[in-house]
């Protein structure tokens, strides 16, 4: 009883502190910081952003700390800023150029996601960059309909090629006994494909998905947050015969199952002759061979 009273009290605290943007929401935890530096905000405030507010990232490693004080942030070239404003809510990226501040872009669809809020924003100082002048950044989101079921954390690469490079969503009680609880994705622009990684250090290679990640055109409603919206759910194939589903791309890796002939399954391409699919809960390969 004193559990549920405890969860249920949690639960009321955050939706007390939440401030509603249509379907999606943003909350004020002590990671969702309002802006403070003075010259950022009378840059913003000279803008189309003059009546909004703004947020500015916290140290992923120390809470409470002063990040203006930071060596990187004296150093760095790049600084991105959460703007909020009734039912919107925009990504910032400003560049400093001569020791002054100015916008560079921001875009309104890189925060948001039906059924999801944001409830962190946090900079990792040791990852800048004094080549690109850029550092590591990170937005978390919990599902609106079960707050405490989980966090996806979406990274994002400041520098003169700006983009969203990762994407990890963590179990709240760390459940290892399924692919589909728990993964990190790893997006490579330059091949046009991501690896989606589980938490048991499976590796799954999804191959010819299209993904946009530069920060000025990235869009969190379309962004594909797990395995399943990877297949292809419009284009499915059906099998002539009994077929196996391994574990690797390896026939002589583990068989996780077998799909019945004429069954229809949900695939993607993975690596070379291979199909990612999804059958009974089950996440494999299939030879196209076959």
């Amino acid at each position: 009883m004193k559990r549920f009273v405890m969860w249920l009290f949690v639960a009321l605290c955050l939706v007390s502190a939440s401030v509603a943007l249509g379907d999606e929401t943003i909350k004020e935890f002590e990671s969702c910081k309002k802006l403070t530096n003075k010259a950022i905000i009378k840059v913003l405030k000279k803008s189309e952003y003059a009546s909004w507010e703004f947020f500015q990232p916290s140290d992923s490693e120390i809470a409470g700390k002063n990040i203006y004080k930071e060596k990187w942030f004296k150093s760095t070239a790049w600084f991105p800023v959460v703007a909020h404003k009734d039912e919107e809510l925009d990504l910032v990226l400003l560049h400093k150029v001569n020791n002054k501040w100015k916008i560079e872009l921001s875009n309104s669809n890189a925060l948001k996601k039906d059924g999801y809020f944001l409830t962190g924003f946090t900079v990792d100082a040791d990852s800048y960059d004094e080549a690109t002048g850029g550092a590591n950044f990170c937005f978390s989101f919990h599902p609106a309909s079960h707050p405490l079921d989980g966090q996806y954390d979406l990274y994002l690469k400041t520098g003169n090629d700006s983009y969203f490079s990762d994407f990890v969503y963590s179990d709240p009680e760390m459940q290892f006994f399924s692919p589909l609880y728990g993964f990190f994705l790893h997006i490579d622009k330059e091949r046009n494909e991501a690896t989606y990684q589980t938490l048991d250090s499976l590796k799954y290679v999804l191959q010819g998905y299209s993904i946009e990640t530069s920060v000025e055109r990235f869009d969190m409603s379309t962004f594909p947050i797990c395995i399943e919206d990877y297949v292809k759910q419009e284009q499915i194939f059906s099998l002539d015969e009994d077929t196996l589903v391994y574990s690797k791309t390896n026939t002589a890796s583990s068989v996780l199952c077998t799909i019945p002939a004429s069954e229809s399954v949900f695939y993607c391409q993975s690596e070379l002759n291979w199909w990612l699919v999804i059958y009974e809960g089950k996440i494999g390969f299939v030879q196209q061979s076959q």
